[in-house]
């Protein structure tokens, strides 16, 4: 009795305690990124391509991948606008548009 009581005492404390998910596990190993000057992108995969380290590096605007599913299309649009905004005037041309390594929603 006494051991089934204990099985129970660990059991229950396992379920109470907070287990790491693996979307948690992923957050916290993923490296902290700012999406102030970065585009937002949608994918499977968040490969950095050697396209976007050389758009990065010419104009310091970056790229960040918000996983597969598009969760709000009218913010991700708005903030890469904002961006590209911001690029185009600081650079006084929107020549930058076609080094772009693929099309960026909410860019034309």
């Amino acid at each position: 009795m006494k051991r089934f009581n204990l099985i129970m005492l660990v059991g229950f404390l396992l379920l109470a305690s907070p287990l790491p998910t693996i979307a948690a596990y992923k957050m916290e190993t993923k490296p902290t990124i700012t999406t102030l000057d970065s585009f937002i992108y949608y994918g499977i995969v968040a490969t950095i391509t050697d396209e976007m380290k050389s758009f990065t590096q010419k104009y310091k605007v970056g790229f960040t991948n918000a996983g597969c599913l598009i969760l709000n299309m009218d913010t991700t649009e708005s903030h890469n606008l904002q961006i590209a905004q911001r690029l185009t005037k600081e650079l006084g041309h929107d020549d930058w548009i076609v080094e772009l390594p693929f099309k960026v929603i909410g860019v034309n």
